[in-house]
């Protein structure tokens, strides 16, 4: 969708709100517009009113997380990824998010904890192990970032991200070979979209995918 189609769904969804306030359906879909619009505020605000009506829709929980995450507050994504997880303990995207919130808030053992519930319930989830070595290089072990950076490359030598760590790591010790040859793979594995909407750069080292589940506007009535 284009940044008319979004405009004009805030516009559709604003009479729907007018006709029918009670209903949380049009308060989420209008946040989900904005966000669409990088109005990150105003999406927070509609999906704390949509969860104000209904507040047993994990999504929401996850929408306004990330309106938060935009805006540098991760406690209080933290806090409303507890309630999604509650709600919904099967996404391990969830989990996920919510230990990159600890890692931003430099609660490095946190995510650690977190990490290791995430790799005990999926083991064979690549972006876990990439995110523990992540965390490992915020602690300056670089000894158990490497460690854990070699598994996530192991389940998914594809990673382009986990390429662009291997890579950092490799000119840290100034090993230039090897760092030319991550840097390539990183590029060469890199896609300019993801099978997912996601919320852009990470705030770490490497880039970070946050997956965030969208209805499709589009098909909306």
């Amino acid at each position: 969708m284009y940044y008319e189609d979004f405009v004009l769904s805030i516009k559709y969804f604003n009479l729907a709100i007018g006709a029918k306030p009670y209903l949380y359906e049009p308060w989420y879909y209008r946040s989900v517009a904005k966000f669409n619009l990088d109005d990150f505020t105003g999406a927070e605000s509609d999906a704390t009113e949509a969860l104000h009506l209904n507040p047993y829709i994990n999504d929401i929980y996850d929408l306004r997380a990330i309106c938060r995450i935009r805006q540098n507050r991760f406690d209080d994504a933290i806090a409303d990824y507890n309630e999604a997880i509650r709600l919904e303990p099967r996404n391990r995207n969830y989990w996920f998010n919510r230990a990159i919130c600890q890692m931003e808030n430099k609660k490095y053992e946190a995510a650690q904890q977190e990490l290791d519930t995430i790799v005990e319930k999926w083991k064979d989830w690549s972006n876990a192990y990439s995110l523990k070595a992540e965390v490992y290089l915020h602690q300056k072990d670089t000894v158990q970032a490497e460690k854990w950076l070699d598994k996530s490359l192991q389940l998914n030598p594809y990673d382009g991200d986990a390429w662009t760590t291997r890579a950092y790591m490799a000119l840290a010790r100034k090993e230039w070979k090897t760092a030319d040859e991550a840097l390539t793979k990183s590029l060469h594995f890199k896609c300019p979209w993801e099978g997912r909407k996601s919320v852009g750069p990470r705030i770490g080292s490497r880039k970070m995918i946050i997956a965030l589940q969208l209805p499709e506007l589009a098909a909306l009535p």
